[in-house]
């Protein structure tokens, strides 16, 4: 449910209030939030293993892509135009991820819970939380630091 309404507030932004990059952006980030979120609860109620890891490599594919977009969604957000060179390795590293979810490398063997299969992380996903937390964190923290700067200095 929420999943598909974060999608709606998406396409909100993207339809009804223009096609700036600033929308754009942050109607890409409510795709990738709802891919994971409707993928995961897909995944809770699957029947077999088999159907859970498919459902939750799809997830990761929405999740790899948060940390990226959220940089991206602040840096123009503050009015910083986001360089290539420093973007483009987020979302390389991104893709390679999705990339990754689809092996037993990042994601393996679903284990049951009362609540329904949740796919077990594998041998990379130390790997994945190195990308996901600081790179996640960069955006609010550039946000903040933009903050803090004196009026004369923006």
């Amino acid at each position: 449910m929420s999943g598909c309404l974060i999608l709606i507030v998406g396409i909100y932004a993207f339809c009804i209030k223009g096609r700036t990059a600033i929308h754009n952006l942050f109607a890409a980030i409510t795709v990738s939030v709802s891919i994971w979120l409707v993928s995961y609860s897909i995944v809770y109620s699957c029947r077999d293993p088999a159907s859970a890891l498919f459902w939750g490599r799809v997830g990761y594919a929405g999740v790899s892509f948060i940390p990226a977009l959220s940089v991206h969604f602040h840096l123009e957000f503050i009015k910083k135009r986001p360089i290539k060179a420093f973007m483009l390795p987020l979302y390389a590293v991104s893709l390679l991820l999705v990339l990754l979810a689809q092996s037993n490398y990042l994601l393996r063997d679903p284990k049951i819970f009362f609540w329904g299969y949740y796919p077990q992380a594998a041998v990379l996903y130390p790997v994945f939380l190195l990308y996901f937390i600081p790179v996640l964190w960069a955006g609010p923290l550039l946000c903040i630091t933009e903050l803090l700067k004196e009026p004369e200095d923006r």
